[in-house]
């Protein structure tokens, strides 16, 4: 039994910890319902009731405590409402005499599972068009790092200029030839919403830590981490994309980490918008290389446009193409938008593309919300009159809920729209996430994250106007 009083971050901590608990320990048998926990015979194991004795009294606390269960955690409604955007539970209501009411009990099951439209796993399904200096720049800073170095490559370009598919492109190049054999391989990356301290450092130095290490209020010590590095001559690759959405914790962890450990190629991405002015002197031990994504040719996003029409079955006029290329200016998620648009239209449209790569999401999200949506609610009738199958609307919603988390991860886009057009496009993600909250429920489909435009909103605020307390940490990279 545990008890967590702290209102702010301890109760995630305790509630991660919880889950790494269960994944580790809990035997197969123990996923049995929970309809009478109070009556069956407890096996050796570890029972949690975590319980905020902030918002409830010591009381009701240990009245919680009889129902604790081997391998399984209940919070109470103050804790559970304290992380439920973040984690699964399944509520409860334990029988109990009236004259003692208790308020429900909730079990946590698990974190909510992230979603990014960014990060994937899997096979590209548009190659990599250009880049190839980038790519064989990359290379040379790994041949640095073979050779003893410590070397740190930084990766700047606006959204959707690629930065994280060139990652990959080099990443997949790597494995294939087997130039990364014998190299220790860290990576991790933010995101723009379902944030917490400490994520990405976690994330980062998992491979290295005992289960058993992984869910601490501090995190793995950056001391312990480099003494486990510097243990075994080999070379270190750390990959820190989209630095930008990483909290401060963390990137302030990642920069300690890459100052003190060699040989190393550390690969960091970032927005110009976070490269900010700062006077802190670089580590003269390392050899900072500093490459920046400009747009790409007309060729190349003529060629990305053509493979991304196949890919979604729709044949464009060479007109079409033209227009692409010409409001695009070089950015290739404009371009893979627009193509995208044009076959969910199921037509061409009469009107000309919109200017802005804003405009041309917010014009998507709009007919995901009032075309393809209401479409997939006419699914789910048929679900439950005509015996549709139930996992073809469950995919159908997880393509919807892939797309809605690609625009999230681009959601800093609006940085230098009109208040009219941000509000235009927030009001589109607003209508999208809305029904796809109640579809999910009406099938039993968990979320990613709850409330996800407000977490994202929170994130990009702190982004757009940085503190001189945010930018400090990334003082090294700049």
């Amino acid at each position: 039994m545990g008890y967590w009083a702290d209102p702010q971050s301890g109760t995630e901590h305790a509630a991660r910890a919880g889950c790494a608990i269960a994944a580790r320990y809990r035997p197969a048998e123990s996923s049995a319902g929970a309809a009478g926990i109070s009556a069956e015979k407890l096996t050796f194991g570890i029972g949690v009731v975590l319980e905020d004795l902030v918002g409830d009294s010591l009381q009701r606390a240990f009245r919680m405590a009889s129902f604790a269960h081997p391998w399984r955690t209940f919070f109470s409604r103050k804790a559970y409402e304290r992380v439920v955007e973040r984690f699964d539970f399944c509520g409860l209501q334990p029988v109990v005499p009236k004259s003692e009411p208790l308020c429900p009990v909730y079990e946590l099951l698990a974190p909510k599972p992230e979603r990014s439209g960014t990060h994937h796993v899997g096979p590209e399904s548009v190659p990599l068009m250009g880049r190839r200096e980038l790519l064989e720049a990359l290379e040379s800073c790994r041949v640095q790092a073979v050779e003893g170095q410590g070397v740190i490559a930084r990766l700047v370009g606006n959204p959707g200029q690629g930065k994280s598919k060139l990652i990959r492109e080099w990443l997949s190049a790597c494995a294939q030839a087997g130039r990364l054999c014998g190299w220790t391989q860290l990576s991790c990356n933010g995101v723009p919403y379902g944030d917490y301290p400490l994520r990405s450092w976690e994330r980062l130095v998992r491979p290295l830590i005992q289960p058993s290490q992984e869910s601490t209020c501090e995190g793995p010590a950056v001391e312990k981490i480099c003494n486990v590095l510097n243990a075994e001559p080999r070379p270190v690759l750390v990959i820190a994309d989209d630095f930008h959405w990483i909290d401060a914790l963390s990137q302030r962890n990642i920069l300690q980490l890459v100052s003190a450990i060699k040989p190393l190629l550390a690969i960091v991405a970032y927005r110009p918008s976070f490269a900010f002015a700062s006077k802190a002197p670089q580590v003269p031990a390392l050899t900072y290389h500093h490459f920046q994504l400009g747009p790409l040719s007309d060729n190349e996003l003529a060629r990305l446009i053509s493979v991304s029409a196949e890919n979604c079955n729709v044949t464009l006029q060479a007109g079409a193409v033209h227009e692409i290329v010409w409001k695009a200016h070089g950015n290739p998620l404009y371009a893979e938008a627009a193509v995208a648009h044009l076959a969910t239209m199921d037509r061409l449209p009469a009107g000309p593309l919109p200017s802005s790569l804003v405009d041309l999401l917010t014009i998507r999200a709009e007919w995901t919300a009032s075309v393809l949506l209401p479409r997939i609610r006419g699914h789910y009738r048929e679900f439950l009159f005509s015996g549709r199958d139930k996992q073809a609307l469950i995919n159908e919603l997880e393509c919807v809920e892939e797309q809605l988390s690609g625009w999230l991860d681009r959601f800093d886009v609006i940085e230098e729209e009109s208040a009219q057009a941000v509000q235009r496009f927030l009001e589109g993600l607003q209508r999208v996430d809305g029904e796809l909250a109640i579809l999910s429920l009406l099938v039993g489909k968990q979320r990613p994250h709850r409330n996800r435009l407000e977490q994202a909103l929170a994130r990009v605020n702190t982004f757009l106007h940085p503190t001189e307390e945010r930018g400090s940490p990334t003082a090294d990279l700049t």
